[in-house]
């Protein structure tokens, strides 16, 4: 989620179609390189979708190691961190 959110502040979605057009830029099946389509709805993706269910995955994930304890250990211990 941090990713997605520090690439859209630092590194920009208009840097980003420039990026992949070089990088294919004379590519046999890309002459002038590819050009990204569904511009919003990558945009939407990146903004939204990946922050909301990586932290989506990072609470369910939490909460599902919470309710079982890993390998039968006393919660105690796990606590600890041993």
């Amino acid at each position: 989620a941090l990713e997605a959110v520090l690439f859209m502040v630092n590194f920009g979605w208009r840097r980003l179609v420039v990026s992949v057009k070089r990088a294919t830029f004379g590519n046999p099946a890309t002459l002038d390189g590819r050009k990204v389509s569904l511009e919003l709805f990558w945009q939407f993706c990146l903004a939204v979708t990946v922050p909301v269910m990586s932290l989506f995955l990072f609470v369910y994930m939490l909460q599902a190691d919470l309710q079982t304890p890993y390998g039968g250990y006393p919660g105690w211990v796990q606590g600890i961190g041993a």
